[in-house]
């Protein structure tokens, strides 16, 4: 008998001890969710509601009775920044991780690496309709990103040894090319060679290509980029997909801009998100006026 008063007090005791310690976790639980929620909500009244009415205002803005033309400078766009994005969040993994020039370097580089050469392969021998860069934006610290993104579009279209005015017929070619572009801007990018394969900027772009999804869509399975940074794009992807002229979009894209640099959004989803922005308005400006 004794020895089952015993058994029973040990049940007891462990079965208290596991429900006090379920309890305490639950608790930490919820206060780390109303943490998180908390943060998401600042999150929200910072940059994410901001951009959003600025999109949805822009969206309102457009004449609906404006003749629409030819929407195939959207499906460029689309494929250069899907490939720029995918780019950017391959390149800061291995910037960080493999190579050591860092993360915001290695989303840079990669970002043009991969985001030009699916601009060129979506273009299927369309022209450019402008000459330079457009309007830029002198706040914008990685403006440079996106005019040399188009230094090397410009010169594929102009009769280079990498591309047919259909399709990239020499990798390597081009990778090269892609690096003496963006020495011009970043002295320093040399030190990010050894980070990318050849072969690894060919897949992209040519599973970029390949894909049927639209910017958004395609925007939702790119990886190695925050949830922060999805969410600012989304909007203005959504932006973008919705234009038609490219004089009020690049109003429009310098505010969003410069919210975002405005913002105390971590360094690395900045630089993401306005090498994008950049790119963005630099080709809509590139690619609207001939369609």
């Amino acid at each position: 008998m004794k020895r089952n008063v015993i058994y029973i007090a040990a049940v007891l005791f462990i079965t208290v001890g596991c429900q006090k310690e379920v309890i305490e976790t639950n608790e930490i639980n919820t206060e780390l969710q109303v943490v998180e929620n908390e943060s998401i909500e600042a999150h929200n009244k910072e940059f994410v509601n901001p951009i959003d009415d600025l999109t949805n205002t822009y969206i309102r803005s457009i004449d609906v009775n404006e003749e629409r033309k030819d929407g195939k400078w959207r499906k460029i766009i689309g494929k250069d920044l899907v490939g720029f994005v995918t780019g950017a969040g391959i390149g800061a993994g291995v910037g960080a991780v493999v190579g050591g020039i860092g993360a915001g370097p290695g989303a840079l580089i990669g970002g043009v690496l991969m985001g030009a050469g699916s601009s060129l392969a979506a273009s299927n021998g369309t022209n450019g309709g402008s000459n330079g860069t457009g309007v830029g934006n002198p706040n914008n610290p990685y403006e440079g990103t996106g005019v040399a993104h188009y230094d090397v579009v410009t010169d594929g279209l102009n009769g280079s040894n990498y591309f047919n005015g259909t399709e990239i017929t020499d990798y390597q070619a081009y990778y090269t090319k892609v690096f003496s572009v963006l020495k011009i801007k970043y002295q320093d990018c040399d030190n990010g060679i050894s980070c990318f394969n050849v072969v690894d900027v060919q897949n992209v772009i040519e599973e970029v290509s390949s894909d049927n999804k639209n910017l958004v869509a395609s925007l939702n399975n790119v990886n190695g980029i925050s949830q922060n940074v999805k969410t600012v794009l989304h909007s203005y992807f959504n932006g973008i997909m919705n234009s038609n002229n490219s004089t009020p979009f690049i109003n429009y894209s310098i505010d969003a801009e410069n919210v975002i640099l405005n913002s105390s959004m971590n360094d690395l989803d900045k630089i993401i998100i306005l090498s994008t922005m950049s790119n963005a308005r630099i080709g809509v400006q590139f690619w609207n006026p001939n369609m």
